[in-house]
């Protein structure tokens, strides 16, 4: 267990970095896995509002090539799209298998959510997802998604979604366009999406 304690965290990367907090190969087991949670009653915070990326494409939180990874009681906030359109991902889970996801927040992001990408039996649990929005793409408006895991090529499936919310987004609270997979989406609100502030 790696416990991260409770308190605000900036990336100090420059505005050309496209990943801001990466963890790659992390192999845990069904019986062992790896967890990365929050202090017990403190609340870590990732703010990367104090650096306008120029990258094509800025990931804040980035699980790569992992299985039988816990991640618990993080948010997430503050990347803002530059007005050049790129593309803003606040929580990206990349080709990773049996990763749990609970009580994570992503909010004030200048474009998607969550988003898993060939990622297989992955569990979301009680996240919460709000006030996304992608003014600046090329298709304003229409590429905020709370939950996501889209795309011709994503191979996602077996994806749950419980007791998961996604409000005040511009464009879907769970969106799977495009993709063949299997998701369960349970106990789970959206409201107040679709929207331009």
């Amino acid at each position: 267990i790696a416990y991260i304690r409770g308190g605000t965290y900036r990336s100090g990367k420059s505005a050309a970095t496209d990943v801001q907090c990466r963890f790659s190969n992390l192999n845990g087991t069904v019986t062992d896995s790896i967890k990365i949670m929050a202090y017990p009653g403190e609340k870590p915070i990732l703010n990367l509002n104090d650096v306008l990326h120029t990258g094509s494409d800025v990931y804040g939180f980035y699980l790569q090539n992992s299985k039988y990874v816990s991640i618990k009681g993080l948010r997430i906030t503050g990347l803002a799209q530059n007005p050049s359109g790129n593309v803003i991902y606040g929580f990206i889970i990349e080709n990773s298998n049996n990763c749990r996801i609970e009580l994570v927040e992503v909010d004030n992001i200048g474009g998607q959510g969550f988003f898993s990408f060939n990622s297989n039996d992955i569990l979301y649990k009680n996240c919460d997802v709000h006030h996304l929005d992608d003014r600046y793409s090329s298709y304003a408006w229409n590429g905020s998604n709370g939950f996501s895991a889209t795309g011709g090529g994503n191979t996602s499936t077996r994806n749950t979604y419980d007791g998961c919310r996604a409000w005040w987004i511009s464009d879907d609270g769970w969106d799977f366009f495009g993709t063949d997979g299997f998701f369960t989406i349970k106990n789970c609100w959206s409201f107040w999406n679709g929207y331009q502030p």
